[in-house]
């Protein structure tokens, strides 16, 4: 007791160490080893915490130890701190400060290690260091790499990286202080997501709430917890994210949902998503994700969507995708895939829908095919696939809809299709399939698409046709189809479009067409149809569009078309129609265009014609018609097209005609039109193509056609025009085709206005009275900078003109072939 109280008041050395001697295998009345082992694990838990740093600095502002024994050793032991123990429990010898250190932890640490390190001396702790060793990473920040990037050197790290910004933002900013003494597991989420955010542009997400705040990340927008809190679920589709996924969402374990749909996001698909073995959704689709599809998606046996479409994706389809048995969804259209379906596709027997169209695939369609029992949706269109429709596609009898269309597939459509009796629809577009059309097509009653369009099917169209009671869509347009159109096609009576264009069909239109009270369009355009349109047309009162295009077609347009109330379009054109536009016409008041064109029609039009005020194509030319045009024809406001030319129309133009102030083409050409152009043809401002050219028009050109800027061909000649030209004709700055020919009485020179339109490459001025010279007009430029410039003129004794192309001969009316400049 002596000896401690003299080292209480300051006593010698001596008495300290005789005190020590004294105890030889005792420190503190406890067993040396155990005492020694106490210290360690009390410096380990210390030395894990940011208090060690705070710890040092108080030991240098207010140093606390007694002096070293003079027995201390020149080197210092790696493991021991540098600083004289004072973790010392109070109870201890009088000799030890009795002031408590503020970094020992109020509960003993849960790493306290079991047994005592061989770095720590066994013989008596006479050899207290006096500098200080390293026990931790010289930062909190390096100490969180550890755990967090555990292969990744921070010292190479950018600075500008995610993964740094994120240690920052632990180390600095977050509040909630996690360390690698706190649950693991969080810490690393923790440091994932906040990686992911500084990753893809997270400040300028449309949607971050709570994200880098203080609360439990579980709280952070679009994330959701286990009852453990770890994340299953990370939704951040349509949030405007921009960046890549980075590697570290590979740590999200517990993650069952990845869906960052509809964003900007790029790079690769990271291997780790391997790790995220609890996966059942992965939703990428639609955004500019490129590489190849990982070959560790094979990992995720738990999967049931995979959505990857609308990327950039390339390469092949992994052999690995076969180990994901419980894949429901597959959907990888919208992308650069290439290579073939691999056959492990028979493994996924849970598989409800496999969407491949828009990319590169080819090769066949495996056999393996048959195995998914439960595929409801088949579509690999827009590939490069080919070979023949395996017999195996008869064991999908759960298919709704089976998708082919714009590739490469040839052969006949297998008889074992008609085992699909759950198919809605059938979509064959765009291949070199041959072969009938299998009359096992009729057992798919409740098909409502059948499209086999594009394709080298010949034979007759089967009856059994008739049996698709459910059928809206029939569509057997451009393929080698003969034989008439079957009755049965009445029986169709749901059907909305039906087409057989581009056939060898023949005979007439069945009457029982007449039944079909839903149908919208019907077009049966280039075939080798004959006969009349049946007056049962008149019975289908919701069609919208009737085209016969360039048929045999015969006899007059039945009055009762002017039931179909609800018609947009009616095209007619090539074929041998007869007769009269009936009167009834113009019930049909939502008509957008009316195109009677090349037939031989005769007759006039009816002023009924002027309650179309939906009209925008009006196309009469190449027949027979006759008489004035109505003035009723001015209140089709909409016209953008009105094509009169190659009949016998007479009259004037009416003036009328300048109300149709969107008009686009007027072209009256080659009919028996008189009197003078009317000056209210100058307020057809949109006016493109204007020709008014073989008729029998007189007067002067009025100035007003100056007003039509727009215009590219004006054609007058081959009329009774007189007088000169008009220098207005010099405003119109984007004319290329100036047409005067063929009018004798056309006088005077060429305006000098005229002679500067530069942008002129076709001028015919043969035949007319014109004099002077024509070599200085702008145009004749052309002639060495254009094949296509062609200029005819009188230049044989009345006109100079070293540019023109074919000199005429005014009194012989004779053109010399064409002249070569070199």
């Amino acid at each position: 007791m002596g000896d401690e109280k003299d080292h209480e008041q300051g006593g010698d050395e001596a008495a300290f160490s005789g005190h020590m001697s004294g105890e030889k295998d005792k420190l503190c009345g406890v067993p040396r080893k155990v005492f020694y082992c106490l210290i360690l694990s009390l410096l380990l838990a210390i030395g894990v915490t940011a208090g060690v740093v705070q710890s040092k600095a108080d030991s240098e502002q207010n140093p606390t130890t007694t002096a070293a024994p003079s027995s201390i050793p020149s080197s210092t032991p790696s493991s021991i701190p540098t600083s004289t123990p004072s973790l010392i429990p109070t109870s201890n010898p009088s000799s030890i400060p009795t002031s408590t250190p503020s970094l020992i932890p109020t509960q003993n640490p849960s790493a306290i290690p079991t047994s005592v390190p061989s770095s720590i001396p066994t013989s008596d702790p006479s050899s207290i260091p006096t500098s200080t060793p390293t026990l931790m990473p010289t930062s909190h920040m390096e100490l969180l790499a550890t755990v967090v990037l555990p292969d990744v050197d921070i010292a190479v790290l950018n600075e500008t990286s995610p993964q740094y910004r994120t240690l920052e933002w632990l180390v600095y900013k977050d509040t909630r202080n996690l360390t690698i003494q706190d649950d693991s597991p969080e810490l690393v989420e923790r440091f994932s997501l906040v990686t992911l955010y500084y990753a893809t542009e997270g400040e300028n997400w449309i949607a971050n709430d709570l994200w880098l705040s203080d609360s439990s990340h579980c709280d952070w927008y679009s994330i959701i917890c286990d009852d453990n809190g770890r994340v299953t679920y990370l939704s951040l589709g349509f949030n405007s994210m921009v960046g890549t996924l980075p590697t570290e969402i590979g740590n999200l374990i517990r993650l069952v949902e990845l869906n960052v749909v509809y964003n900007q996001l790029e790079g690769t698909i990271p291997s780790e998503i391997g790790n995220l073995e609890q996966l059942y959704s992965v939703l990428l689709w639609d955004n500019s994700f490129s590489g190849t599809i990982p070959s560790e998606i094979g990992n995720l046996q738990q999967l049931g969507a995979l959505r990857l479409d609308d990327n950039n994706f390339s390469g092949t389809i992994p052999s690995e995708i076969g180990n994901l048995q419980q894949l429901r969804q597959f959907l990888l259209f919208k992308n650069t895939l290439s290579g073939i379906i691999p056959s492990e596709i028979g493994k996924l027997v849970q598989l409800f829908e496999l969407i491949l169209f828009y990319n590169t695939f080819s090769g066949t369609i495996p056999s393996e095919i048959g195995n998914l029992q439960k595929l409801n949706n088949l579509d690999i269109e827009l590939n490069t696939f080919s070979g023949t429709i395996p017999r195996e596609i008869g064991n999908l009898t759960q298919l709704t809809a089976l998708g082919l269309s714009h590739n490469n597939f040839s052969g006949t459509i297998p008889s074992e299709i008609g085992d699909l009796e759950q198919l809605f629809e059938l979509i064959f577009w765009n291949n070199t399939f041959s072969g009938t059309i299998p009359s096992e097509i009729g057992n798919l009653m409740q098909l409502t698409k059948l499209q086999l369009i594009d394709n080298n099917f010949s034979g007759t169209i089967p009856s059994e046709i008739g049996d698709l009671e459910q059928l809206h869509e029939l569509m057997l347009l451009n393929n080698n189809l003969s034989g008439t159109i079957p009755s049965e096609i009445g029986n169709l009576q749901q059907l909305t479009t039906l087409t057989f264009d581009d056939s060898d069909l023949m005979g007439n239109i069945p009457s029982e067409i007449g039944k079909l009270s839903q149908l919208i369009k019907l077009t049966i355009d280039t075939t080798a149809l004959t006969g009349t349109i049946p007056r049962e047309i008149g019975n289908l009162r919701q069609l919208s569009i009737f085209s016969l295009i360039s048929n045999n077609f015969s006899g007059a347009i039945p009055s009762e078309i002017g039931n179909l109330q609800k018609l947009d379009r009616l095209d007619l054109w090539s074929n041998n129609f007869s007769g009269t536009i009936p009167n009834e016409i113009g019930n049909l008041q939502r008509l957008s265009e009316l195109l009677l064109s090349n037939n031989n029609f005769s007759g006039t039009i009816p002023s009924e014609i002027g309650n179309l005020n939906q009209l925008l194509t009006l196309s009469l030319e190449i027949n027979a018609f006759s008489g004035t045009v109505p003035s009723e024809i001015g209140k089709l406001d909409q016209l953008y097209s009105i094509w009169l030319f190659n009949n016998t129309f007479s009259g004037t133009i009416p003036s009328e005609i300048g109300n149709i102030q969107l008009l686009d083409d007027f072209r009256i050409s080659a009919n028996a039109f008189s009197g003078v152009i009317p000056s209210e043809i100058g307020t057809l401002q949109q006016v493109f193509w204007l020709a008014l050219g073989d008729n029998n028009l007189s007067g002067f050109i009025p100035s007003e056609i100056g007003n039509l800027k727009q215009v590219n061909w004006l054609h007058l000649g081959g009329n009774n025009l007189s007088g000169s030209i008009p220098s207005e004709i010099g405003d119109l700055k984007k004319l290329t085709r100036l047409d005067l020919r063929v009018n004798i009485k056309l006088t005077g020179t060429v305006p000098v206005e005229v002679g500067q339109l530069e942008s002129i490459n076709e001028a015919y001025f043969q035949n007319t009275a014109l004099t002077g010279g024509l070599d200085d007009l702008a145009f004749c430029k052309n002639l060495d900078s254009s094949w296509d410039f062609i200029f005819y003129a009188d230049c044989k004794g009345f006109i100079t003109c070293e540019c023109c192309t074919v000199c005429c001969d005014r009194e012989g009316g004779s053109c010399d072939d064409w002249i070569i400049h070199i």
